[in-house]
C-alpha cells in the first residue's frame, strides 16, 4: 500500500466507509485533506494521465528560434 492509498483508507475510515462523504469532507484544516481522494496534488500534470506539456505557456505550434517567434 502506498502512502497516498493509506491516507485514502484513513479518510474512508474517518467517514465510516462512505466515499461520498470523503468527497464532501468538512475538515479542510486536516493535514490529510488534499490527499483524501487518493491522489497526490503535488504531482498534478505528471505521469501518463497528465496533460501534454503541462505548464508550458507556449503552444506546441509556436516556437522561438534565435529570438524570432515562428508559428
Amino acid at each position: 500500500m502506498t502512502p497516498v492509498q493509506a491516507i485514502r483508507a484513513k479518510c474512508l475510515d474517518c467517514m465510516c466507509g462512505n466515499a461520498a462523504e470523503v468527497r464532501r469532507c468538512p475538515c479542510d484544516g486536516c493535514t490529510l485533506y488534499p490527499f483524501r481522494m487518493g491522489h497526490n496534488p503535488n504531482r498534478a500534470g505528471r505521469g501518463r494521465n497528465g496533460p501534454l506539456f503541462a505548464g508550458n505557456p507556449v503552444s506546441s505550434a509556436t516556437f522561438e528560434r534565435d529570438g524570432v517567434t515562428e508559428v
